[in-house]
């Protein structure tokens, strides 16, 4: 158990607003803390603890819009490329959370798509999505042998400039918050910097999670624990991650029925940890305030960065 008035920054929470105002200063806050790298070059890296899964086929699109949070005809309405979103179980906590990327259309109609997953889970999810394949016309695969995902942090204002390369299988800003940058999809044996003009790979193995930390952007089982947590609890709302106008799917009811009496109780909030405490704490540890009073839980810290469950009202 820690103190988080002992042990976290004013300036690092985001100006004391999460209290009754998160939903309006959200998106401020990431602006305001966007993560400064070397001037000039792009940074990047390969996010080695994350998978790829292939769903294609004629029915791919409606297998998936009847399990994901979002709404999967954005793809043709808005001519968007890319979207955040999550499964659910049947009671609607979250099981894993998704960025599901449009490749292309394939032969014979069929569409393509690519979801990135954490590895350690992607198998499960296979096994998860093909419990309701049922008769579709869906082929379901783990591709993490032959495509990585990387991202890759513009310097400044500095647009991307990519090379002409067959390895690069997709490319997209990051659909959760622009300042995660880009996403990029590589045929297994080519890096960001090899198709990105003036790139260069992060020094620090930790670089993405801070980054994430910063900006307060949850990813993972870490996280968001597999079942122990609901989506707007993760900020999947925020996060450009579901849709409240598209039809059921699996978790829709308790979801849609939360969202419109608009109590959310617990939101996952960036947190900033002292030097002294930072390296003593583990995940799922309590946080209490000046009073003694429990506000929230731990989820995942990296360095001096972390994620933390809190109680709004509390706080």
């Amino acid at each position: 158990m820690f103190s988080i008035w002992k042990s976290v920054t004013k300036s690092s929470i985001g100006f004391w607003v999460y209290r009754h105002e998160f939903h309006r200063t959200f998106r401020s806050y990431v602006t305001a803390t966007a993560f400064t790298h070397q001037k000039g070059a792009s940074t990047c890296q390969q996010l080695k603890s994350r998978s790829l899964l292939r769903i294609a086929g004629l029915d791919a699109k409606e297998f998936l819009q009847g399990l994901l949070t979002n709404d999967m005809h954005c793809f043709t309405a808005s001519h968007c490329t890319s979207q955040y979103s999550m499964l659910l179980n049947t009671q609607g906590r979250v099981l894993w959370d998704l960025i599901v990327y449009k490749v292309a259309d394939g032969e014979d109609r069929q569409e393509v798509y690519l979801a990135e997953c954490e590895r350690e889970f992607a198998d499960d999810i296979l096994k998860h999505m093909k419990k309701y394949r049922v008769r579709k016309k869906v082929d379901l695969a783990n591709i993490h042998e032959e495509m990585h995902s990387w991202i890759v942090l513009p310097s400044g204002e500095t647009s991307l400039s990519i090379v002409k390369n067959k390895s690069v299988v997709f490319s997209s800003t990051d659909p959760r918050v622009a300042e995660l940058g880009h996403r990029f999809v590589l045929r297994d044996g080519i890096k960001a910097s090899d198709v990105v003009e003036n790139c260069q790979e992060a020094d620090d193995a930790t670089w993405y999670e801070q980054l994430r930390y910063r900006l307060g952007v949850g990813e993972g089982s870490i996280d968001h624990p597999p079942a122990q947590c609901f989506p707007l609890e993760c900020n999947i709302d925020y996060l450009n991650g579901v849709s409240f106008n598209k039809g059921c799917y699996i978790g829709q009811e308790l979801t849609a029925r939360t969202h419109h009496t608009g109590v959310v109780r617990k939101r996952l909030m960036p947190l900033r940890l002292g030097s002294e405490l930072k390296d003593k704490l583990r995940s799922d540890a309590p946080i209490v305030n000046s009073a003694g009073r429990s506000v929230g839980k731990l989820r995942g810290l990296v360095a001096a960065h972390a994620l933390g469950l809190m109680r709004v009202k509390e706080w």
